[in-house]
């Protein structure tokens, strides 16, 4: 006997099927010049591409804290706001933002009174910074002089903290010099950038046979 389900009167759901899965909306490696990342605010001296410290046949990105007018520093993505993929199922979608950090033993980060300088991985939705999705790492959570990860996850929220529909994120590497003391010099190396958003895989055009055959039972 063979076993057939006959599909001819509904469609099988495609989500029913493949559920959701990751696409990357941004990447940088600096393979190729850093062109996907920027320099961000005033505040942080330089952000340039630069010999991997740990492996010279590499490129990656160089911050450079010292001197600068305030505490807070800034790598942005280029575009500054990323547009998200029309697949994102608002408030149930998730996100993935991540990069590699390393340390040198010789960075220009320290420890006061306010506790150790930082770097944060930030996302706006929308651009708007109330209800940000953000994560802060002290430097001194890294082991120096070894290239170690830094990944912040969630779920995308239906709406900004305006109340508007999310379409769109503002990426930010944040760079917290606390006390505004950092001597010139690389406070942090930061390489393979990416940030990565799931989609639903229901695609209504999804081509479903009128017949499945199980075989012989």
């Amino acid at each position: 006997m063979k076993l057939k389900l006959i599909t001819s009167t509904f469609m099988l759901s495609a989500a029913s099927l493949l559920g959701q899965t990751m696409v990357t909306i941004h990447s940088e490696d600096f393979e190729s010049g850093g062109g996907n990342l920027n320099g961000g605010n005033v505040s942080m001296t330089s952000f340039a591409v630069a010999v991997d410290p740990a492996d010279a046949g590499n490129n990656v990105g160089a911050g450079n804290v010292g001197g600068g007018n305030a505490q807070w520093g800034a790598v942005n993505t280029t575009p500054t706001k990323i547009d998200l993929p029309s697949a994102v199922e608002l408030g149930t979608s998730t996100f993935t933002v991540s990069m590699r950090v390393f340390i040198p033993a010789g960075t220009t980060f320290a420890t006061g009174v306010d506790g150790a300088d930082r770097m944060g991985l930030i996302l706006r939705w929308n651009g708007v910074q109330v209800g940000a999705s953000a994560q802060y790492l002290g430097f001194d959570t890294f082991t120096t002089d070894t290239w170690q990860p830094f990944e912040v996850t969630g779920v995308i929220p239906a709406a900004d903290s305006a109340g508007a529909a999310v379409t769109s994120v503002l990426p930010i590497i944040s760079f917290n010099d606390r006390a505004n003391d950092a001597a010139d010099g690389i406070a942090a190396y930061i390489d393979d950038y990416k940030i990565e958003v799931s989609v639903s895989a229901d695609d209504p055009n999804l081509p479903v046979a009128t017949e499945f055959g199980f075989g012989d039972v």
